[in-house]
């Protein structure tokens, strides 16, 4: 199969997993750090299976510690942070913010993979910086607000997760790495907030149990397609490029889905600006 197939079905499942998420966490008896354990651990089950019927399971010899550990530091703590932030905001203001990620893991990428910024990128951080600025200039409440704060934090840490999975990806054959990326935040999270264990039975409810089962089957299709991409594609940029179309996608479909049309031509204005900010970022 090309990249480009897996790609897409990456754009397919995280835009629709982002809408059923909010329609999950917008409950008000759910709890984001105790659905982030239950459907990352189920997730991660799911992939286990499938790699051990279909490929090797088998762990790199001579991977750096530290960059082994950075995977659950950094997606566990990017989940806590965007799993909270995602119940305070709607989906098509979350994932405007959340793009913010792809400048981090640039920018990281400059700083631990000497990959340099030109003049196009700096302006397409801006362009995207920009557009978040603009999704985000209106009156707000302090639930609003303390949303977004949480989500730009957990897009700093997903952009450094994010130039860590491109290092051990070189390493890694996907359906071992993916596992992992899948258990190992979960794991650290369930260690962190041990009480939210036991508030994982609200997902158990059928009502919540068929959307949560849902939204399993779905990370399992886009995690493994964007990293099928990230190893097989002709580069990093062009996947990141062509997975960031996911933007557009998921915020018609809140539009759509969730209803969520106040402020609908900031939102378009904002979405373009930084749809077009990273690909001069790319």
């Amino acid at each position: 199969m090309p990249w480009y197939f897996f790609v897409s079905l990456a754009v397919a499942s995280f835009s629709v997993i982002t809408i059923m998420q909010r329609l999950i966490l917008k409950e008000s008896n759910s709890r984001p750090l105790a659905f982030a354990i239950f459907t990352q651990f189920l997730t991660g089950i799911i992939i286990t299976i499938i790699g051990f019927a279909t490929t090797e399971m088998r762990f790199p010899e001579n991977v750096p510690l530290w960059n082994l550990l950075l995977v659950p530091v950094t997606y566990g703590v990017g989940m806590i942070f965007s799993y909270s932030g995602l119940k305070l905001l709607e989906a098509s203001k979350f994932v405007l913010v959340f793009s913010m990620r792809i400048v981090f893991s640039i920018i990281g990428a400059s700083f631990f993979l000497h990959e340099t910024l030109d003049f196009l990128q700096l302006f397409g951080v801006a362009l995207v910086l920009f557009g978040v600025i603009l999704v985000n200039l209106q009156h707000e409440s302090a639930k609003n607000r303390k949303g977004e704060l949480f989500t730009l934090i957990a897009s700093f840490f997903f952009g450094v997760g994010m130039v860590n999975d491109r290092f051990l990806l070189a390493s890694f054959d996907v359906y071992p790495y993916v596992s992992f990326g899948f258990f190992a935040p979960a794991l650290l999270i369930a260690i962190i907030q041990p009480k939210e264990i036991m508030q994982i039975k609200t997902f158990l409810q059928k009502r919540l149990l068929i959307k949560s089962l849902l939204v399993c089957v779905l990370f399992t299709i886009g995690a493994i397609g964007f990293n099928t991409a990230l190893k097989t594609g002709p580069g990093t940029p062009q996947v990141l490029v062509a997975n960031t179309t996911n933007i557009i996608f998921t915020v018609i479909l809140s539009m759509i889905v969730l209803k969520e049309r106040s402020h609908l031509l900031k939102k378009l204005i904002a979405t373009a600006l930084t749809f077009i900010g990273l690909l001069f970022v790319l």
